[in-house]
């Protein structure tokens, strides 16, 4: 007799696929703080769900980072007519706003990444071993890297990244100053 899957061989794979995502997506929880603990580390005994109240959240409120950055602000920075911002991702924790250069040139970009995404970015460049300097008065910490800056106001992060081909120190202070402004926002 033969197989019920060799009729339907070209749906096995993909059946197979979304049940596996499905399971994935199911078992990783959206990012729960006990999934993220470190190992060998120890956990509180989990409680159930009928003697416990959940915590309010400390997460803050999702920010879309083209409201952060003003399309003239970013230009000013840059030194180049750019396009208007878009964002990608709000909501998320990789949300971020692209400013990209005037098709005319000079060739430009701009982009604003805000929460966690944004502080991974950071952990990256600081694993490979990027030169970073701290940088005092902005937020509640702030990291200055060629053409990039990274601040943490409150439990937000947020970063602000130059692409230019010109020298990367025309760019600190300016960016310092954008970071100034772009932390009493938020």
């Amino acid at each position: 007799m033969p197989s019920p899957c060799r009729k339907h061989s070209s749906l096995v794979p993909v059946v197979a696929c979304a049940a596996v995502l499905w399971a994935l997506a199911a078992g990783c929880g959206g990012g729960s703080k006990d999934a993220a603990a470190p190992s060998g580390s120890t956990r509180p005994p989990e409680r159930s769900a009928s003697t416990s109240t959940a915590p309010p959240s400390t997460r803050p409120a999702p920010v879309d980072p083209c409201t952060l950055v003003t399309k003239d602000e970013a230009a000013a920075v840059t030194g180049a007519a750019l396009e208007d911002g878009t964002s990608v991702g709000v909501g998320t924790d990789s949300a971020s706003c692209m400013f990209t250069g005037s098709p005319s040139g000079p060739t430009a970009q701009f982009e604003v990444f805000v929460g966690p995404g944004a502080e991974k970015y950071l952990d990256i460049d600081r694993d490979l071993g990027h030169e970073f300097t701290a940088v005092e008065g902005i937020g509640d910490e702030a990291h200055r890297e060629e053409m990039n800056i990274f601040v943490r106001k409150g439990s937000t992060w947020f970063g602000l990244r130059v692409t230019r081909l010109e020298d990367p120190s025309a760019f600190d202070q300016p960016l310092e100053a954008l970071a100034r402004t772009v932390a009493d926002r938020i």
